[in-house]
């Protein structure tokens, strides 16, 4: 009857060949414990009310059974974020598969449980899992902690719908949260594996179209330390990539993905003077590799989108053109390049390894407070900073208004975050402003980007329509970019006063 906290990280495999390979594995089997390795089969019943009382509530009761014993698994509301989740467990062990109507009673710690079904109907069985369980025990290298790895396939089931499992997770038995990220990144590196897979739980509910109630969603307080602050966006980047998995070479999920990048990259340079210099150093340059290695892709999105735009204000029937067509032979390229490295699992090692070291390291902000003040400090600098800037920018000078954008963005990232917090008026008509702001600096940066590879793509080129439609484009795009930068001052000004009013008012 017994309540305990669990931790694990779940991963999503890219290679089911993984089955077979990862037990054989001559790397792991250097860390197993011995005699540790087992195979199981294993079945569950979900249940809950007809009114699904517990669904409501973000609690999960299951009925299972582990090789000959069966056993009553209630989990509560948790945090989850990136494929590492953590929530309360019970477990109340049966002598057979039939459900129990005192479990809940047995379990200590579980009187809100308890009052909730007071006087409800029955509950019933919702789906049903089936898999095979291979794990083992491993002592990872230069960590005292004892994790395991769990491997699962099989199938879950209603009455009128099946989907399969095939999952791997690792989980905390003994030693710190960083060993367990820190020997994910390590496995990352070894095997395609992705973050951030679907519980059991969350897909059965989706057979029978209920959606999770926080499945993996995000804390809206402001994160108690720089630690919790950088893992926070960590989970957003590993989500993000997932969903680019799934939708490969889709504009918006690459976007996305960059975008979520920057705003861990943007994180980092917040917490800065609270690490190694040298150390932050590496890691900027290792997350800047990743936004490098979609840029190229990202620049030729966004010069189709304003070709598809130009040529429909020109008449041009941009579907099928010679510019169009050359676009996406490039965009394929890149494209075809980046699936490949993110499938082998190397940003999810990156991820995790740098999870794992920012989690690790003891800093200024060990205390709540302490952060807190920091945090309240370096935002305002970074304001106040962005402000000085603009005052002072030359905006014929493309470098100049690059930094800008640039300091802009990393200071709108910080203050999107706070006003999810705050919620208060001020904040929140601020951070609208920044990316007003930001908006026009980006059509300025873009127009710029756009005109310089078009200038580049037009040399050497025989094809005479595509040359007219590159000629087409850099117009439509100086244009934009003499728009821009005519909204600059006007657009650098209203963001300056709001700015200072917001200082003034802290």
């Amino acid at each position: 009857m017994g309540r305990k906290i669990e931790i694990e990280l779940k991963l999503q495999i890219i290679d089911k060949a993984l089955w077979e390979t990862l037990p054989k594995s001559a790397w792991l089997r250097g860390l197993i414990v011995a005699e540790s390795a087992k195979v199981e089969t294993m079945e569950a019943t979900y249940y809950d009310t007809p009114s699904r009382t517990l669904w409501k509530a973000d609690y999960v009761f299951c009925v299972r059974r582990e090789g000959t014993s069966w056993m009553a698994t209630l989990k509560g509301a948790g945090q989850s974020g990136g494929g590492l989740h953590q929530r309360r467990e019970w477990n109340v062990s049966l002598l057979g598969p039939e459900l129990d109507s005192k479990v809940f009673s047995q379990m200590i710690g579980a009187d809100k449980v308890v009052k909730m079904l007071k006087g409800q109907p029955s509950l019933e069985p919702l789906f049903k899992t089936a898999f095979t369980r291979w794990s083992v025990l491993v002592h990872p290298q230069n960590c005292s902690g004892l994790l395991e790895v769990v491997m699962d396939k099989g199938v879950i089931s209603n009455e009128n719908k099946n989907e399969d499992i095939y999952e791997v997770k690792i989980k905390r038995k003994e030693g710190t949260t960083q060993d367990l990220l820190a020997f994910g990144a390590e496995l990352s590196r070894r095997f395609p594996l992705l973050l951030g897979g679907k519980s059991k739980y969350y897909r059965g509910m989706g057979l029978i179209e209920l959606p999770i109630q926080n499945e993996g969603k995000l804390m809206v307080q402001w994160p108690s330390t720089a630690g919790a602050f950088l893992a926070e966006a960590v989970g957003t980047v590993l989500a993000a990539q997932s969903a680019y998995f799934m939708k490969q070479n889709a504009v918006k999920e690459i976007h996305d993905l960059r975008v979520a990048i920057r705003k861990l990259r943007s994180r980092l340079s917040f917490a800065t003077p609270l690490y190694p210099a040298e150390e932050v150093q590496h890691w900027k340059d290792v997350l800047g590799s990743w936004n490098h290695r979609m840029a190229g892709i990202r620049e030729l999105d966004v010069l189709q989108e304003e070709w598809s735009t130009a040529a429909e204000h020109c008449g041009i029937d941009s579907s099928n053109s010679p510019l169009t067509n050359y676009f996406k032979t490039q965009r394929d390229k890149q494209a075809g390049t980046l699936d490949k490295v993110i499938g082998k699992g190397k940003l999810t090692a990156d991820l995790l390894a740098f999870w794992a070291w920012s989690s690790a390291l003891g800093t200024a902000d060990e205390l709540e407070n302490a952060w807190q003040v920091y945090a309240s400090k370096r935002l305002k600098q970074w304001l106040k900073d962005v402000c000085h800037k603009a005052k002072q920018v030359d905006r014929t000078d493309t470098t100049a208004m690059h930094r800008l954008r640039i300091r802009g963005k990393k200071a709108r990232y910080i203050l999107e975050r706070q006003a999810q917090h705050r919620s208060d008026r001020d904040t929140v008509r601020l951070a609208a402003k920044l990316q007003q702001f930001q908006e026009c600096l980006g059509d300025i940066h873009d127009t710029d980007q756009g005109l310089s590879l078009l200038n580049k793509l037009r040399r050497g080129k025989q094809d005479i329509e595509l040359i007219r439609e590159i000629a087409y484009l850099v117009g439509w795009q100086a244009r934009r970019s003499y728009d821009a930068k005519q909204r600059f001052d006007t657009q650098s000004t209203g963001c300056r006063r709001i700015v200072k009013r917001w200082l003034n008012g802290r």
